[in-house]
């Protein structure tokens, strides 16, 4: 949000500087630049960087050629980039890098009529659980790998829900807000343009239209853009573009009060069983479950109500209603428990295993197989898992891996004082 702010904002400095005091203008320029380096958010950092670029090429190519400076801009970019990734956030680079690999394969694989909308996350969290089942967990990928819910390119985040009419309608949209962008540059709809530059860059490295607002704007700042834009020799008329901006965000206004509405009853049911009503909380989340079956934050909160309220059997039911659309970590623990509980072996070590790969990293996971092996006298099983959790390097010391070493080192003892 910073470097949409500061490309607006420097827009109209440049533009209108000499009625602007410079002396708070570039205090709240200079705030917004230390919020993005404190943060360490790279897009961020690259996106004000694009801007400053996009602001100031009417400036500066009236004195120097306009080859010398798109090259120029595009040398210090791509050496941004190599910097932003080799030395700010490092292992945040290696772990995006891991997630496109994981993406681009999925692409492949769906590049046709893809796998559905909003679908990416189980289909993609699928696949690198069934990448680390193959591979070691001592790697640096498995120490970073977790529940992974955007492809950090909207681009290719779409062209794996939609397919290939998903990659054509994404290239040409891009196209199209770029060139009216660039075209509105020296004129006075070039502030809009400096706010979609940023979105623009997070699309590549981000997920910004992700968030509904950044969307609504950006749909209005094109609108706005291209009231009076001609392309393709297709002249795009003013109220026509007007009509359709304002009716699309008319939809999307619709949806966000019924986001706002579902996220009120949400509340109302975490209210419940804050205060110890559990049964009321179940009614009341039993009745609205259908309509909240794609919500991640509801479908966990929901399962975990049922795993609690030993509801075991709707507990599955729910799992396999849900999971075509969400799935991550904390998902598979529980159905792993419910079915450990209903004596379905067989479930409950998948869940368990699928609980570990989606997060290799995490300690008590390899806990929770510990116990399940032990249950079920699986000796063999349960010592490998115990050393597992004994020896893994722990991503985050504290007190809860001290105490989930300290579990794993009493079992191993129990069993030399048995060989005993």
């Amino acid at each position: 949000m910073a470097s949409f702010l500061f490309g607006g904002l420097f827009w109209i400095f440049c533009r209108y500087k000499y009625y602007i005091s410079r002396k708070y203008f570039f205090s709240l320029l200079l705030a917004l630049i230390v919020l993005q380096l404190y943060f360490q958010s790279r897009t961020a950092i690259l996106a004000s960087l694009t801007t400053t670029a996009y602001v100031l090429y009417p400036y500066i190519v009236s004195k120097l050629k306009k080859k010398i400076y798109t090259r120029w801009t595009f040398v210090l970019l791509f050496l941004s980039v190599v910097f932003l990734t080799v030395l700010v956030k490092t292992d945040s680079s290696i772990g995006r890098w891991f997630i496109w690999k994981q993406a681009f394969k999925l692409w492949k694989e769906n590049w046709l009529a893809g796998v559905g909308i909003g679908k990416f996350n189980p289909e993609i969290n699928h696949l690198q659980a069934a990448y680390f089942s193959n591979t070691s967990l001592y790697t640096k990928e498995a120490m970073l790998a977790n529940d992974c819910y955007f492809a950090f390119n909207e681009l290719l985040h779409f062209s794996i829900e939609f397919g290939f009419v998903g990659l054509l309608c994404s290239v040409f949209i891009t196209y199209f807000v770029l060139k009216a962008c660039f075209a509105n540059i020296n004129s006075h709809k070039g502030w809009a343009g400096a706010i979609l530059i940023p979105v623009f860059v997070g699309c590549l490295f981000s997920y910004p239209l992700h968030n509904i607002f950044i969307s609504i704007g950006s749909i209005f700042l094109i609108g706005y853009l291209v009231s009076d834009y001609s392309i393709f020799k297709i002249r795009w008329f003013r109220r026509f573009i007007i009509f359709f901006t304002v009716l699309l965000c008319t939809g999307l206004s619709i949806s966000i009060y019924n986001h706002f509405m579902d996220k009120k009853n949400f509340s109302c049911i975490k209210q419940f069983v804050k205060d110890g009503h559990r049964t009321k909380a179940f009614q009341l989340a039993y009745e609205v479950s259908d309509k909240f079956k794609k919500d991640p934050q509801f479908t966990i909160f929901y399962l975990d109500l049922l795993y609690d309220t030993r509801r075991l059997d709707l507990a599955v039911n729910w799992f396999n209603k849900f999971h075509k659309y969400h799935c991550n970590q904390i998902a598979h623990s529980l159905i792993a428990k419910c079915h450990d509980e209903l004596e379905d072996y067989g479930n409950a070590e998948m869940h368990y295993l699928m609980s570990l790969y989606l997060t290799p990293h995490l300690l008590q996971s390899r806990l929770d197989l510990m116990n399940f092996y032990r249950r079920y006298n699986n000796t063999e099983r349960a010592k490998y898992w115990a050393t597992e959790a004994l020896n893994y390097p722990a991503k985050v010391h504290n007190n809860r891996v001290e105490l989930i070493r300290e579990k794993a080192k009493i079992y191993l003892l129990s069993l030399e004082k048995e060989e005993f």
